[in-house]
């Protein structure tokens, strides 16, 4: 990495800091990390994907999966937050390989990995909890509303990873 990409990062840094010190923003700790596993994970996704690295997409799909995890946790208040969160891990782990098999290289053991989890962690979900297709709705719609920073920042970064990519070849 060169000297101005480093030196952007820092004043990056140094400049969300002062604004969440100033209570420009009202982020916590939670918060920071969701944003930071959205923007590293949507990075990590969309490089790979255009290498055609498929470790690179299932562990960014799966990181970004991750901060959507954290960022509805900040957002909402979940009851029984313990009994969704190894439904919740196996659906993203089921996720991940899926986009990664679908996106890079088909591997049936995978792809039957991945449908198990996702399926298992989906069951787990519906089985466990009082969800119904209103409040699915409802809660969606809510995340969305709450979710255009994460569309801005995934835009800006995609935008620089394709010029980046485009000057190597």
């Amino acid at each position: 990495m060169n000297r101005s990409k480093v030196l952007s990062l820092i004043l990056l840094a140094i400049l969300v800091i002062v604004l969440i010190a100033v209570k420009v923003f009202d982020l916590k700790i939670l918060s920071i990390i969701a944003y930071f596993f959205f923007f590293i994970g949507i990075y990590t996704f969309f490089s790979s994907y255009l290498k055609q690295n498929k470790s690179g997409i299932i562990i960014g799909s799966a990181m970004f999966l991750f901060g959507s995890m954290f960022f509805v946790i900040t957002k909402y208040e979940l009851l029984n937050l313990g009994t969704i969160i190894v439904p919740a891990i196996l659906a993203v782990v089921g996720m991940s390989f899926l986009i990664g098999n679908v996106l890079a290289k088909l591997d049936v053991l995978s792809i039957i990995f991945s449908t198990l989890c996702l399926f298992g962690g989906l069951w787990l979900i519906i089985n466990r909890s009082d969800a119904n297709l209103n409040l699915f709705l409802s809660a969606a719609y809510s995340i969305i509303k709450n979710y255009w920073l994460v569309l801005i920042g995934s835009a800006w970064i995609i935008f620089l990873t394709v010029k980046n990519f485009k000057k190597k070849d």
